[in-house]
C-alpha cells in the first residue's frame, strides 16, 4: 500500500496501491470499489471532498485526477497536468506533495 485516505466522516477509505486503488467501507470492512490506476506513477496526496463524492489524487508524474463516486462506472478523469513553461537554469523540478480543499465555515 502506498497511500491512504480517509474521508471527512471516516465512513470510507481509499487505499492505493501499485496497480489499483480501493474504496473501503470502514465500518463493515467490506470493499466496496476497485479501480485500476489512471497511470503507472505514485500517488503523492489524496482527498476526499467534503460530501465524500469526490477523491482527488495527485501523482508524481505532475498529474492530477479525480474519481467520482457517486457514478455507476467509476473512472478517473484528468484535472491537471503540471508544466513548466519557462527553464529557470538547472533548477529541479519536483511534484506537488499536498493538497488542499476550500471548506465553508459555519457562523456561531
Amino acid at each position: 500500500m502506498l497511500l491512504i485516505a480517509f474521508n471527512d466522516s471516516g465512513d470510507f477509505i481509499a487505499t492505493f496501491g501499485y496497480r489499483t486503488t480501493k474504496i473501503w467501507n470502514v465500518s463493515t470492512g467490506v470493499l466496496l470499489h476497485t479501480i485500476p490506476k489512471p497511470s503507472n506513477a505514485m500517488p503523492i496526496t489524496a482527498l476526499f471532498d467534503q460530501e465524500g463524492i469526490k477523491l482527488t489524487t495527485v501523482y508524481d508524474d505532475r498529474t492530477m485526477h479525480q474519481l467520482t463516486l457517486d457514478r455507476g462506472k467509476l473512472y478517473w478523469e484528468t484535472k491537471a497536468e503540471l508544466e513548466e513553461t519557462e527553464d529557470i537554469g538547472g533548477t529541479f523540478y519536483n511534484s506537488p506533495t499536498s493538497i488542499a480543499s476550500a471548506r465553508a465555515v459555519e457562523k456561531p
